[in-house]
């Protein structure tokens, strides 16, 4: 886990991909504060200042953790961001499958965003599908997120949804596709390849 295969994993990464490498992380944080003392020492080089030394590195080492709490202050608030978008599509999710446990049912969540900030997500795919089996304590149903940006293409047996890429991912047979619009809590079953369409395009025009 302290040395990742994928450069993308790296201690200065925003949200979720700096978790990875933690060793590094340890060792950038000793190396800015060495950093702040050697300069201290460096502006300090003369006999008459030599005692302001220390003081001075003292002053660039809270100066500098008074930046990290500020930014960790930042990121708490951006998490706590998530998290509530996190319980509105669960909310949602349980809103729509009361008494339908076994009917192996597929939604796609519509109006919540996909992520709250670069590297702070609300679910993703996988997320929200294993979220979804846990919270409706079903493991026959699965779940995607269509956000802004992202489309469902009906095809004449079944829906995918369409990532801004033009990946395909997702699909789902008519008859157990169920559309979730997260900040109303309505529901559609889609039943055919027409009812996808226009449901589709009411949801996804919502944003």
């Amino acid at each position: 886990m302290f040395v990742p295969a994928d450069p993308k994993y790296v201690p200065f990464a925003d949200g979720v991909y700096n978790r990875v490498n933690l060793l590094a992380g340890f060792m950038i944080a000793a190396l800015v504060y060495a950093l702040a003392a050697i300069l201290a020492t460096l502006a300090c080089g003369a006999p008459a200042l030599r005692r302001g030394a220390t003081p001075l590195a003292l002053a660039l080492a809270l100066a500098i953790g008074t930046g990290w709490a500020l930014r960790v202050h930042e990121d708490g608030r951006l998490w706590a961001r998530a998290a509530a978008w996190q319980g509105r599509v669960l909310a949602a999710l349980r809103t729509a499958a009361p008494g339908t446990r076994g009917e192996r049912l597929f939604f796609y969540t519509f109006g919540a965003p996909l992520r709250v900030s670069a590297g702070v997500p609300v679910f993703g795919s996988w997320d929200l599908d294993y979220a979804a089996k846990l919270v409706l304590n079903d493991p026959s149903v699965a779940a995607a997120p269509v956000a802004a940006g992202y489309g469902v293409r009906c095809g004449p047996l079944q829906a995918r949804t369409v990532s801004p890429a033009g990946y395909t991912r997702a699909s789902a047979s008519y008859g157990r596709l169920v559309f979730v619009d997260v900040r109303s809590g309505r529901q559609v079953r889609i039943r055919d390849r027409a009812r996808c369409m226009r449901a589709a395009a009411e949801l996804s025009a919502r944003g």
